[in-house]
């Protein structure tokens, strides 16, 4: 799995005004994510941070042959889970809000949305 920064909001690194470094940029914390996801059976493909002020992350996925994502939006506070569908589009497959914002809570919210059967089709 390769982890990759994204962007910087606010500045670049090492400038004023540069996003503090946040839990979803923590080298333990997406082993913890990869690990969690890999024990409910998927293969993780990538994990990236988004290196801003809302600390949002994703992971692409895949198992049984179809391609899914996990994406934290922390600006919304919601954590969602979603079918890469052959329109190129995503289908929504639960959506779920963490309640503790430590890895135990990640892990939970993570594990849980990976329980769900709701595949689509196509």
């Amino acid at each position: 799995m390769s982890e990759k920064a994204v962007f910087w909001l606010g500045g670049q690194p090492g400038q004023a005004g540069a996003p503090k470094k946040g839990l979803e940029q923590d080298q333990d914390f997406a082993a913890a994510i990869r690990q969690a996801c890999e024990s409910c059976g998927f293969k993780v493909r990538d994990y990236i941070a988004a290196q801003g002020a809302f600390g949002s992350w994703l992971v692409h996925l895949s198992k049984d042959g179809r391609k899914q994502r996990l994406v934290w939006d922390g600006k919304e506070n919601q954590l969602r889970f979603e079918q890469a569908l052959e329109s190129r589009e995503w289908k929504e497959l639960c959506t779920s809000k963490v309640t503790e914002h430590d890895v135990d809570g990640f892990i939970a919210a993570v594990q849980s949305a990976l329980e769900t059967d709701g595949y689509p089709e196509s």
